[in-house]
């Protein structure tokens, strides 16, 4: 059985399961054991599941009540997908090559090593070391002391992989990750880290037992991995919500939905994973335009500083004014202050600048990705060297990184100078004093720092699922936006007209227009009905070319609030589009009429009533915005070609020699090539529609046979011969 045909099974079996058809998923899964061969038990349990379906089905048909019926059916979904899971790994697991069936093939060889004995080894091993480390054998055998340590980590991985692969997690499974992550002695690292797993092979397979006990750890007050705990739940819960199911999850869901924080702590992580959607264009921003300036502003800076040494070698340390005057006038100083906004909003300014330092051996371990920052690790305590106590010490506490960016800065430093490594340190130092105050003054918020804890995980996520060498292999959850609303054991915490609103704002600001439609939508569908709702869904739709539904919430806009002169030019500007030039002239002329003096009002209304041959009446808006706007010359290209469609040729030339040549664009040289040869001047004619070709930047040929043939009529209203229209074109493609 190929691999390919039992996904398209598996495929069918969710479907089915998601359109409540379980009939229909039965039998599909039926096919998949069939295929398969699969052992008697796998049988057994399908057999058991399709009775207890039958006798459901009876009662329910025999208006039996049975209040227990809908956590039944939801029990009976999830034992189908459990062994629609069960089947799909079985085929994969002889030959798939991807990591995750790689390191499930070792561990499946190490029959007696169950998650529970690997913890057990783990916290032996801690105590060995801890013990040493009393008794003062790092003193005295350093070389042992680092032996153990690394052993430790060695422990920490295995425990870590085999929590990932393992499906489903038997009950003494749980308890024992259960009994390691809820207990300090562990320390925080290896607890994070073992969560993680458990969260990283949710994403893998479906296992209510993984969401429970990440719900658990969150339902924990006394636990430091509350906020971590339930950044993992809702992940797992987003990639897995075309199967979520199962009576003791949604009890648990709504057991924790009576804490009165559930609702701000889901909220919290929502907007983080929101804030996910904007790390590549802050990269962009930071790749195209920061970076490029600042480079370009290096040899200045440089040469001033020279200058600065040479005059003065003690004013050598003192800033120099003019750098920030230099940075003003580039424009640098303000794209630094949109970063540092952008930072302050909770933004990932630092994906970018460490991006590049994610191929150390480190990181070809999946474990390590998800372990927080320690400076005692065996590999950091390498690449440091002499410096690692107090340069270890100072990352840590250097807040504006996430611990895997802690990580790239730490190993990094097995590449610098000695000279090198006191310069950072300094830095370090004097940026880890404001980090202290900013994080002293936290400590005092306690919702401040739940926030900075899971911003930091959600960007540890992040960097995993971009950067990881065999990233190809995992589901990206970040591939599309994380919209939590939609999931419907929790959405009703997020179901709020003020999250939904700042959400919106979000995606609108940054111009994810399809985003901040979707909001926008689901607002109005919950019967908000405020103007400027309209407005924003009508300029999302218009963004995405959809001009007819945008045209129906601008008019919804309009009957709300219809002195919105922002509608009202909407609404001309997308009837224009659409070519609806009597419809784009109406509210044009109510714009007039608000403000008579707008030129560009005149401008679009004279091109309206252009469009629909009223000539006299266009060219008197156009002669008004001649009145108005003397100084340039806005007005002159459409009276010019105004004149010419009435036939005044003579008027019309006077208003084309207004434009100096190199003020000629390609449109111009075309109509006065138009215009000539309405005159009768031929040769001059085919000079021009040369130059309009010349001005032409891609496909001017094609471009040029396109413009005479949509003119054409035009032409011959002016008299033009048309077998003398095909003579010029000829000639000005040909000579």
């Amino acid at each position: 059985m190929e691999l390919k045909q039992l996904r398209q099974m598996k495929q069918a079996v969710e479907d089915a399961l998601q359109r409540h058809r379980l009939t229909e998923a039965f039998g599909h899964l039926e096919a998949m054991t069939q295929a398969m061969h699969s052992p008697w038990e796998v049988a057994e349990e399908l057999r058991s599941l399709q009775s207890q379906y039958t006798y459901m089905m009876k009662y329910a048909l025999d208006g039996v009540a049975d209040p227990s019926r809908g956590a039944v059916y939801a029990d009976i979904s999830k034992g189908v997908l459990n062994l629609a899971n069960t089947l799909m790994r079985q085929c994969a697991k002889p030959t798939a090559p991807t990591l995750y069936f790689n390191t499930l093939r070792y561990e499946e060889l190490q029959r007696g090593d169950t998650i529970g004995r690997l913890i057990e080894s783990y916290l032996k091993t801690l105590d060995r070391l801890n013990m040493a480390t009393m008794t003062g054998i790092e003193a005295s055998n350093e070389q042992q002391a680092d032996q153990m340590e690394q052993e430790l980590e060695a422990r920490a991985t295995r425990a870590f992989h085999r929590t990932w692969v393992s499906h489903p997690l038997t009950s003494d499974d749980v308890y024992a990750l259960r009994q390691l992550i809820m207990s300090p002695v562990a320390g925080r690292p290896v607890r994070q880290q073992m969560l993680s797993a458990v969260m990283l092979g949710a994403l893998e397979y479906y296992d209510e037992r993984r969401l429970l006990l990440l719900a658990d750890i969150y339902a924990d007050k006394n636990s430091d991995l509350r906020m971590v705990a339930l950044a993992a739940l809702l992940l797992a819960m987003w990639m897995n919500r075309t199967v979520l199911g199962g009576s003791r999850l949604s009890s648990r869901l709504k057991a924790l939905a009576d804490d009165p924080q559930w609702e701000k702590d889901v909220r919290m992580v929502f907007m983080q994973y929101i804030r996910t959607r904007d790390t590549e264009r802050i990269n962009r921003k930071m790749h195209d335009e920061l970076i490029p300036e600042m480079l370009k502003l290096r040899p200045e800076i440089s040469r001033r500083l020279q200058e600065l040494q040479e005059r003065d070698p003690q004013l050598i340390d003192e800033e120099n004014p003019e750098w920030q005057e230099l940075m003003e006038e580039s424009g640098l100083a303000d794209k630094m202050k949109q970063l540092t906004e952008l930072q302050a909003d909770g933004g990932d300014v630092m994906m970018g600048a460490f991006a590049h330092l994610k191929t150390f051996p480190f990181f070809s371990e999946v474990a390590n990705w998800f372990l927080p920052f320690f400076p005692q690790h065996s590999e950091v305590k390498k690449a440091m060297g002499q410096f690692a106590d107090e340069l270890g010490s100072l990352i840590e506490n250097c807040g504006v990184l996430c611990h895997s960016d802690r990580y790239s800065m730490a190993l990094s430093m097995s590449n610098v100078s000695e000279a090198q490594s006191r310069l950072m340190m300094e830095q370090l130092r004097a940026q880890n004093v404001n980090i202290a105050e900013l994080q002293q003054s936290l400590l005092l918020q306690d919702e401040r720092m739940r926030e900075y804890e899971v911003n930091h995980y959600v960007q540890d996520l992040y960097r995993f699922f971009k950067l990881f060498r065999r990233k190809g292999e995992f589901a990206d959850p970040f591939l599309s936006p994380i919209n939590l609303i939609e999931l419907p054991l929790i959405g009703d915490a997020l179901i709020d007209s003020e999250l939904l609103k700042l959400v919106g704002e979000f995606y609108f600001k940054r111009q994810y227009y399809n985003d901040a439609l979707s909001i926008y939508q689901l607002m109005l569908r919950r019967g908000d009905n405020a103007p400027e709702l309209y407005q924003k869904a009508g300029f999302c739709l218009q963004k995405g070319g959809e001009l007819d539904e945008a045209l129906k919430m601008y008019e919804k806009a309009h009957l709300l609030r219809p002195d919105s002169q922002w509608t009202l030019k909407r609404l001309a500007y997308c009837h224009r589009l659409m070519g609806n030039h009597a419809e784009a002239a109406r509210y044009y002329r109510q714009l007039a009429e608000a403000a008579p003096e707008d030129i560009n009002t005149a401008l679009n209304l004279g091109y309206c009533l252009m469009a629909q041959g009223l000539h006299d009446e266009a060219l008197k808006q156009y002669f008004k915005v001649e009145y108005l706007d003397q100084k340039s010359q806005k007005a002159v290209r459409p009276i010019a070609w105004c004149l010419f469609l009435q036939g005044d040729l003579e008027r019309a030339e006077a208003y084309y020699s207004k434009l100096a040549p190199d003020q000629l664009t390609a449109t111009d040289a075309l109509n006065q090539g138009h215009l000539r040869l309405a005159q009768g001047h031929v040769r001059q004619a085919v000079d021009s529609y040369k130059r309009s070709i010349q001005l032409t930047p891609i496909d001017s040929y094609q471009h040029f046979t396109d413009q005479m043939k949509a003119d054409r009529d035009v032409l011959l209203q002016r008299g033009v011969d048309p077998l003398l229209i095909d003579l010029v074109i000829d000639a000005t493609l040909n000579q």
